[in-house]
């Protein structure tokens, strides 16, 4: 089965930075309302300068903006950062990094989506030599119980913050809710209102690994090193961050793969080798209390994992899983050191505390061995509420756990470590001989880099120049010279900053000087303009001029110098074509950056040898700025052959009015062998059109003085199967205009279409048809909607999300389609077609929905092609008069001439903060020195 269903295109990355520059705050009246950000939650940043945060939206449009608190107010100053977006159950997932966070410092955020902010909300930052967090294990809310686990919840963070109001970390050790994929536990766990100022950090636990759910309610920092993630599972892997001389690593233990939580800790310890302390956050607790203590699968995992905490020498392990509060005696590998008795502190150990959280919702209890059999226990409390406040600074860290019915001590207990002879030791660290290490390989245009790392502190010691590479004779860059096409570029008071001069700036063989932004090799893309929003890359596609054997592809692009929203691609996929319209996929590279002024060489190498003539580049970014250099791409080598027959290959989709056709290539060559035409889609194969001719309801329409200019006048309009007529007006009564300022739009984030079926209908097939972009339309603010989405219910009020696409732009008047055509079909009575537009004005003139009655023969796979446009013999010929509306701008406005807005009061401040931000975007870039990479 096909899949069908057309979806946004998600930035393919992990552990982001994105722009971040100061403005003014204009003057506009902002409608404050935090419906808009849905499921919102704070993470913590790559260290304790940053912050990550994520929510989700029916709007394609996000930002944080940022200040140091001044008063109650929003300051007139502050720093905005954009989202970047994904799609998720239905919703608009939006990610987004602040950064440049000051120590000891109060903070006040707000979100904003178009005119719509949300409250104002506060953090504060901790002191550089001490802080605190809150430890606890499994909030675990569970869906029989949701309510009541809830109110425990949300009592037991009041009633941490009311003892610890200075706190601004809370870490959690797992199986946040009950069942992975209900997203009502999920909005319950990040119900509380401390989560606006707590930063979260989450584990994965065994109640959340097993859907994708986890990974799009928060946003871990650090999921990747060296471009290589550890310990996947559908929910995410292994994660790290630094906070205040203490290194985190959260450690997905529902993936046994030791080998790789082992390589990931040593490369993330290597990275940081001068924190004070090492804490390992699980949520399977391997010096437990309870019966998984001697539980099997337990057992296997301590075996494995308590040695290499030793070896790794690590401080403190963190974990959940049990229900039930435990402290273990410090463990020397697997042997629990009782020597001292039951210590209340300990100086210098050699082992290692092992933590338990117990539950802070009271979801679940689980009863504990007996004494006997649990030797290394050195504290153990069951069945209540609690949460554990830890204190650190260089030489200490000390917990306190307490029960939250009454604040009571449980259990005290303090790690010690003589600061004086730390440092002694630092100086006195002789550095463990080691191999050397690839930093940088070696390209055809850079030397490469290794380097020799302690082996048991991780330190470079020593550096070393790699040659860089020479090209084999006949290897040759069959892309220098070609013709291009590349998405818009970045516009600054609507003149390109980086233009690509010659038109063959990216085929030219020249590189750009490292880290000048203003040599003309360069060509800057931005995520603002062209269509990145809807397709979520930027794009080059180069002309080969005849079919060729491809066996590697290279993109060239300036790496990250921390400044401007500069930073290398979070990928690049490389897409390949016979005709530049039907794509198939060669590859995907994920860029390793580098804050060093070099260019990023990122070389993507196809599984197999594909044909092709049209080679297309796809960026995706990490901020808002991706400069490109150079394209490449290498010829394989194919000497005289017979000819291989591949797989059928569709060039042209069939319709239900032309039929389309297929050819069968050579694997070596790509020469067209073999051609044959594909049958007439069956239109039948959708069942009827459900909603001809009948009513609906609908977001209100655009009104200019309280008159609705295309009005729906018989209220038949998107059912009548008359389409509007765009090629010289929009005066006819078959369009109906939304307006993305109307106050309903504001608040929802979507123009809606609603049909009740009478009765339910097995579903297949959803369309709409709607004006597109010409020149004309576009610049009056109409446009095709950024994205789609049809919902479906059986009883009106509960909504669930059919499908969703992204349609593409067409620079040409006429009426364009979008469809959904689904894998299942779905059974409802009522449809609801929600359009979520970045412009201003959305001209549709009919919605079809198809079918069959409940229980009918329906097809084993509809047709994935859209139908034609429906036929309008019945009705007149359009009328080719102008508009009774005047055209001019002294007249009488129509939608176009409305959409004038844009440019006047209400967009003035937009424009100010566009050029603002531009200027202070182009001032960053111009301070940017060329330098060479030093050893």
């Amino acid at each position: 089965m096909k899949k069908l269903t057309l979806i946004l295109a998600a930035v393919l990355v992990l552990s982001v930075l994105l722009p971040q520059m100061s403005i003014l705050a204009a003057d506009t009246d902002y409608k404050v309302s935090d419906k808009a950000f849905e499921n919102f939650s704070m993470n913590v940043g790559a260290d304790e300068g940053e912050r990550n945060f994520l929510w989700h939206s029916n709007s394609t449009e996000g930002y944080v903006e940022f200040a140091v608190r001044d008063g109650d107010t929003f300051p007139e100053e502050y720093t905005s950062v954009q989202t970047y977006l994904s799609q998720f159950n239905g919703k608009l997932v939006h990610r987004a990094t602040i950064f440049g966070l000051k120590s000891d410092t109060e903070y006040v955020y707000r979100l904003r989506s178009g005119n719509t902010v949300s409250k104002l909300r506060y953090f504060t930052t901790d002191p550089e030599d001490h802080f605190n967090f809150i430890f606890v294990g499994d909030p675990q809310i569970v869906p029989y119980s949701k309510d009541n686990d809830l109110a425990k919840w949300k009592n037991t963070l009041a009633t941490a913050m009311s003892m610890f109001p200075e706190t601004s970390l809370l870490v959690c050790a797992g199986d946040q809710v009950e069942e992975s994929n209900d997203p009502s536990l999920f909005s319950a766990y990040l119900a509380p209102e401390q989560f606006t100022s707590l930063a979260m950090a989450t584990s994965i636990g065994n109640h959340d690994y097993d859907s994708n759910f986890y990974k799009n309610y928060f946003n871990n920092p650090n999921t990747t090193i060296d471009g290589k993630s550890y310990g996947e599972s559908k929910a995410g892997g292994d994660y790290w961050y630094t906070y205040n001389g203490v290194l985190f690593l959260h450690i997905n233990t529902c993936n046994v793969n030791w080998d790789e939580h082992k390589e990931f800790m040593q490369k993330a310890i290597a990275l940081n080798p001068d924190v004070s302390w090492k804490v390992v956050v699980t949520h399977y607790n391997f010096f437990g209390s309870n019966d998984y203590y001697i539980n099997e699968a337990i057992r296997e995992r301590r075996e494995q994992f308590a040695p290499m905490m030793k070896e790794l020498d690590i401080d403190v392990v963190l974990a959940g899983h049990e229900h039930v509060n435990s402290r273990a005696y410090m463990i020397d590998g697997l042997t629990p050191d009782t020597a001292q008795g039951n210590a209340t502190s300990v100086t210098d150990p050699k082992g290692i505390l092992y933590l338990s959280g117990g539950t802070p919702s009271g979801s679940k209890y689980y009863n504990l061995l007996s004494d006997a059999q649990l030797p290394h226990i050195a504290f153990k409390l069951q069945k209540t509420i609690t949460f554990t406040n830890i204190e650190v600074n260089d030489h200490s860290f000390k917990i306190t756990t307490y029960r939250v019915s009454d604040k009571a001590v449980l259990d005290t207990f303090e790690i010690k470590k003589d600061k004086n002879a730390v440092e002694q030791e630092r100086e006195n660290h002789v550095h463990t001989k080691a191999e050397w290490t690839d930093v940088y390989e070696p390209t055809y245009h850079f030397d490469g880099v290794r380097v020799k790392r302690c082996t048991s502190c991780g330190a470079a010691y020593e550096y070393e120049y790699v040659p860089k590479l020479e090209r084999e004779e006949g290897n040759d860059n069959i892309a220098l010279g070609k013709k291009y096409t590349h998405t818009g570029l970045f516009l600054d008071d609507g003149l390109e900053k980086y233009p690509d001069e010659n038109g063959t700036t990216m085929t030219d063989g020249k590189l750009a000087m490292d880290g000048a932004y203003h040599d003309p090799a360069f060509i800057a893309f931005h995520t603002s303009y062209g269509d990145y929003g809807t397709k979520g890359y930027f794009q080059i596609t180069v002309d080969l001029e005849d079919v060729r054997p491809l066996e590697k592809f290279v993109a060239y692009t300036a790496s990250a110098y921390a400044t401007a929203g500069v930073t290398g691609p979070a990928s690049v996929a490389v897409y390949v074509s016979m005709d530049n319209q039907n794509w198939v996929h060669a590859g995907t590279t994920q860029a390793v950056d580098t804050t060093e002024t070099k260019m990023l060489e990122i070389t993507v190498d196809p599984d197999t040898v594909p044909c092709a003539r049209y080679v297309q580049y796809r960026f995706f970014a990490l901020k808002s700025f991706v400069m490109v250099a150079e394209v490449e791409a290498y010829e394989a080598e194919v000497g005289a052959h017979s000819h291989v027959s591949g797989d059928w290959v569709e060039v042209k989709k069939s319709t239900e009015q032309e039929e389309g056709q297929a050819c069968k290539y050579c694997t070596l060559c790509g020469e067209a062998l073999e051609t044959k035409a594909l049958p007439k889609k069956d239109p039948t194969t959708y069942g009827e059109n459900l909603v001809l001719g009948m009513e609906y309801q609908r977001s209100p329409l655009y009104s200019s003085e309280g008159v609705d200019r295309y009005p729906d006048e018989n209220g038949l309009s998107m059912t009548d199967g008359i389409l509007g007529d765009d090629s010289s007006s929009y005066s006819g009564a078959e369009f109906m205009a939304f307006y993305a300022k109307n106050s309903e739009y504001l608040e929802q984030g979507y123009f809606h279409i609603t049909f009740d079926l009478g009765e339910e209908y097995e579903l297949w097939r959803f369309a709409t048809y709607y004006a597109a972009s010409s020149a004309k339309n576009k610049g009056a603010g109409v446009q095709e909607p950024s994205n789609i989405s049809v919902y479906v219910s059986s009883n009106g009020t509960d909504w669930s999300c059919a499908g969703t696409v992204t349609p593409e732009e067409v620079n040409d008047k006429g009426m364009t389609s979008t469809a959904i055509l689904l894998e299942e079909a779905v059974t409802a009575r009522y449809v609801q077609f929600r359009y979520v537009h970045t412009n201003t004005f959305v001209m549709i003139s009919e919605a079809e929905v198809y079918g069959f009655p409940v229980g009918a023969n329906v097809p084993d796979e509809p047709s994935d092609e859209p139908s034609e446009a429906p036929s309008d013999e019945s009705s007149e010929e359009p009328s080719e008069e102008p508009s009774e509306e005047p055209a001019d701008s002294s007249a009488e406005p129509s939608v176009p001439a409305a959409s004038s807005a844009d440019n006047g009061e209400e967009g003035g401040s937009a424009l100010l903060i566009l050029a603002i931000v531009a200027a202070v975007a182009i001032v960053a870039v111009a301070a940017i020195l060329v330098s060479k990479r030093k050893k």
